[in-house]
């Protein structure tokens, strides 16, 4: 059981990311909880005493969880969160060469003041921090991390002596997160193909790996970039990561498709005239006014 205030909190901040995410384009799933009446009393009884001692509070009364379909978009929804909330701490683990096991990436964000006020239970518990926290996965990790926090790590003892079989249950995590990095490296060489084959279109949308809306890269774009092959070489080498950062950093809002992305890389990056001349109108007052030369 939550109350429906506490409840309408983070659903208030799942639409928030959901729709700055959705301006960039990238591939995800998000969900959101509130610990029910259940789990916070079990929390509080078992922590309590360390909360007081360490004065610490509870943090993630409101959960929100972000699957990320590309691992190296993790790094991009961090960073469109970081611009809506303020930062409080993180947990994130590193990887190390000689082991295997699940990665944490769970940071915690300050509740928005207002939304801190409508909480009944942020306001009537004192153990409650106004905090919430943001678990950055990927989407094939995602079943794991469910499997392995319900059936392993809320229930220690039914692994004792068995460190075998945990062992085991870490290197399942170990092999998605080489699908994870394999997938990346799938689309980069399909996109590297398409380039050195002068297949415009699918090279933007393999090499950019975004929900693309059902329209195909003009004719008049790819036409110029096949009589310049400087232009598309400039395009194909431009950072991915560091591009939609900069789009979402500056709240470009367009229709993801390959010609607006092709004319704000060129905006961004290129600053090729001949391409800037093929904007409509409309299109170049957004970007005259959206984007910082």
């Amino acid at each position: 059981m939550t109350f429906f205030a506490d409840q309408s909190i983070v659903t208030q901040i799942c639409r928030d990311i959901e729709d700055r995410l959705l301006r960039i384009g990238i591939v995800f799933r998000i969900f959101g909880r509130v610990k029910t009446s259940q789990s916070l009393k079990y929390k509080l009884e078992q922590r309590s005493d360390k909360y007081i001692t360490e004065n610490k509070k509870l943090q993630d009364l409101f959960g929100i969880r972000i699957a990320l379909y590309f691992s190296d978009d993790v790094d991009i929804a961090q960073e469109v969160v970081r611009s809506l909330y303020r930062f409080h701490s993180r947990s994130i683990d590193k990887p190390t060469n000689d082991s295997f096991g699940p990665t944490r990436c769970n940071i915690i964000y300050h509740l928005p003041e207002d939304l801190a006020t409508n909480s009944h239970l942020v306001s009537t518990v004192d153990l409650i921090d106004s905090t919430f926290e943001v678990q950055y996965r990927t989407i094939l990790s995602e079943g794991w991390h469910e499997v392995e926090h319900d059936l392993r790590y809320k229930c220690k003892a039914d692994w004792n002596d068995h460190n075998d079989l945990s062992r085991s249950l870490n290197g399942i995590m170990a092999t998605l997160e080489t699908c994870d990095w394999s997938m990346i490296k799938m689309f980069d060489e399909l996109a590297w193909r398409h380039y050195k084959a002068g297949i415009w279109g699918p090279m933007i949308r393999t090499k950019f790996r975004l929900r693309f809306q059902k329209v195909e890269l003009t004719q008049e774009i790819s036409e110029l970039l096949t009589a310049s092959d400087g232009l598309a070489k400039a395009i194909f080498r431009v950072d991915r990561t560091e591009f939609l950062k900069n789009i979402a950093s500056q709240n470009i809002l367009l229709p993801i498709t390959p010609s607006n992305i092709i004319f704000i890389i060129n905006r961004l990056y290129i600053k090729d005239t001949n391409l800037k001349n093929l904007e409509n109108e409309a299109l170049s007052a957004l970007l005259d006014e959206r984007i910082e030369l």
